[in-house]
Formats: C-alpha cells, sequence, structure tokens
C-alpha cells in the first residue's frame, strides 16, 4: 500500500509543487487512483505515449516536451505507460528510456512486439516465432534501459 492511503489502498493523494511565471512556489494535489493487475499496481490513468514519437502532425519534433510530459505524468501518480517497438520504429521505447532514466522504480511500463519482424522482413510483417520474441525482448530491454519488463503484449498474432 502506497504511504498516506490507509483509508483506501487504491487511492493515493500527491502533493506536486510548481514554481509560478512569478516565482511564487504553489502546491496542487492530484488524486491518482490504483488496480491491481494481478501482482502490478498500476494507475487507472496510464500515459498511452504513442504522439510522442509516431502518428501524428509533428510527432517526435520536440523531446523535450516528450519528456517533460513523461516527467509531469510521474508526478501526477501515473505509473502505467504503454509503449511499443513499431513506434518510430523503436524510436519511442528510445525516448521512453531515456525519459525514465532514474525514475524505473516509479513506473510499470507496457511494452509490445508482433508488427515488426526480426528475422529481415522489417516492419508491418508479421513474425510470432520464439526466435522473433526473444529478439523483439532483448531490444526492448535495451531500449528502455531496464533489466525487465513488467507487462509484454503481442500487437499481432502470427497464424502461420
Amino acid at each position: 500500500m502506497r504511504p498516506g492511503t490507509e483509508a483506501s489502498p487504491l487511492l493515493a493523494t500527491v502533493s506536486v509543487g510548481f514554481t509560478t511565471a512569478a516565482g511564487d512556489q504553489e502546491w496542487e494535489k492530484s488524486f491518482m487512483k490504483y488496480i491491481e493487475l494481478r501482482d502490478l499496481e498500476v494507475s487507472r490513468i496510464g500515459l498511452g505515449a504513442m504522439g510522442m514519437s509516431h502518428g501524428y502532425t509533428d510527432s517526435g519534433t520536440d523531446e523535450a516536451e516528450s519528456v517533460r510530459t513523461v516527467h509531469r505524468a510521474l508526478e501526477l501518480g501515473v505509473t502505467f505507460i504503454d509503449t511499443t517497438e513499431i513506434h518510430g520504429p523503436c524510436a519511442h521505447e528510445e525516448l521512453l528510456g531515456r525519459a525514465l532514466k532514474g525514475r524505473r522504480e516509479r513506473v510499470v511500463p507496457a511494452t509490445k512486439s508482433g508488427l515488426v519482424s526480426h528475422a529481415g522482413g522489417g516492419p508491418r510483417n508479421l513474425d510470432s516465432s520464439p526466435a522473433d520474441i526473444r529478439t523483439a525482448v532483448e531490444g526492448s530491454l535495451e531500449r528502455l534501459g531496464t533489466d525487465h519488463i513488467d507487462l509484454y503484449c503481442r500487437h499481432r498474432i502470427d497464424e502461420r
């Protein structure tokens, strides 16, 4: 259970300090709810960050803003962040790895694979072979800068 959550094990109050344009210190409170997924406790609000590196106009053009967004989400109590190797490809996992450096213990990252063939097929070529999954996981671990992935999913299943 998180500190200060004795009344409800799945509700935390996070006090966040920030400095106004005038230089005054201000405080705001964020009420984040958490849920248990088997043995993982995650925020009920997550950060799906595809647009930081892929998919939208000007995505991937302001890494500093993307990192500030991740940091602000953590300040507000977000612990669940969704990524995948296909965004970029791989650029989003790399961005998230940089943003989470020194903060990994506060986050439950979820990543996925299945839309990139590591055996030479490239992006948008399904490959669910054990060898491809192993290669994808090893790449994600390196890009995220971590020794474990809390939640790993497949984007698509190769039914061959």
